[in-house]
């Protein structure tokens, strides 16, 4: 069984999913933007085993904590390659929004990149990559097949998409950050999301989850698709 486990961190108010195979106890560490001891805790009191840490983009919020995951656990790091200038300049991304650049170390180049598309099998747990920019040049979201899931203490059956920062309840990524843009962003919304399964729950990387049906129908920025 899948189950997710979402701790909001940071002054952003990101969610960091901790992505779990109830069968096995392995999991994978979605998107850690910071408060690396938070995330870590949560990890060692679960008695969790992490097999990857995976990136929907590297912004600071998404990828700052990145670096102090790997040093207490040195897996696998997968994104997508577009996003390699935000990696690189993290400390730079700190001084853009107000924050101490010493408290955010580099993040580190993936051992493997993702492109959109591929079929992959993490920590015995099965997903889709799908390849949708315009909030940041290299955004990937991860699409799970319908499924018993435990969702932050619910359990449920549907399908599942890992969004990043792409579409919100009510709302989309905002696309006035450099690499940004709004038509690209309703395009890969359009294409690679609002075709998934009604369904779908939506787990935005900030506030609450939605589901794909109820977004094409109320989200203003979408126009009733």
């Amino acid at each position: 069984m899948l189950e997710i486990v979402t701790l909001t961190i940071t002054p952003f108010q990101q969610n960091c999913r901790l992505v779990i195979n109830t069968d096995s106890s392995y999991c994978i560490v979605l998107d850690p933007g910071g408060e690396s001891g938070t995330v870590l805790r949560e990890i060692s009191s679960r008695k969790l085993i992490p097999q990857a840490i995976l990136l929907t983009h590297s912004h600071i919020d998404h990828a700052g904590g990145v670096q102090e995951i790997l040093t207490q656990y040195p897996v696998p790091l997968l994104g997508h390659e577009g996003d390699r200038e935000f990696r690189e300049r993290l400390s730079e991304q700190a001084v853009y929004f107000g924050l101490d650049p010493a408290e955010y170390r580099q993040c580190p180049e993936p051992n493997r990149y993702l492109r959109g598309g591929e079929r992959e099998e993490l920590a015995g747990l099965h997903f889709e990559v799908r390849f949708t920019p315009g909030h940041a040049p290299g955004h990937l979201v991860f699409s799970f097949d319908e499924q018993e899931l435990i969702l932050d203490g619910c359990t449920l059956r549907a399908p599942l998409l890992l969004a990043g920062d792409t579409l919100f309840a009510g709302s989309i990524g905002r696309t006035d950050l450099p690499g940004g843009d709004h038509k690209t962003l309703i395009d890969s919304i359009e294409r690679q999301i609002l075709t998934l399964p009604g369904d779908t729950v939506v787990l935005p990387g900030h506030g609450p989850a939605t589901t794909v049906s109820k977004e094409k129908q109320q989200n203003p920025f979408l126009g009733g698709r």
